[in-house]
């Protein structure tokens, strides 16, 4: 079972979610605590998705290694983030996961800032 990334906040403050924020990455969780779990199913399935469409070998790899790191985001955790510049298409992999990410787990107002 999956526990929200947020769950160590104190009672007094979870009224108030702080945003999941990675390090490196800028990608943050800005949604009510209680869709998060929500969000990270259907974040999942859209990745997954996307992943299972790469038809090149070397590109599914990576793409899974960067799906694992944001997801370790997802979760609170900071993951090392895999290198990404070894192949042209790995910029298009990552920013595309990035954008699945900002899209399932950020509201409209996180988005524009």
């Amino acid at each position: 079972m999956a526990t929200d990334p947020r769950s160590h906040h104190s009672a007094a403050n979870s009224s108030i979610p702080k945003p999941v924020i990675g390090r490196r990455s800028r990608l943050c969780i800005d949604l009510p605590a209680d869709c998060v779990q929500a969000a990270f199913v259907s974040f999942n399935d859209a990745a997954e998705a996307f992943w299972m469409s790469l038809s090149d070998p070397l590109d599914r790899k990576f793409a899974c290694r960067y799906l694992t790191y944001v997801q370790g985001i997802a979760r609170g955790s900071e993951l090392p983030k895999p290198y990404s510049t070894g192949r042209p298409s790995w910029s298009l992999i990552r920013f595309e996961l990035e954008r699945l990410f900002r899209s399932h787990f950020q509201t409209r107002s996180a988005k524009v800032r």
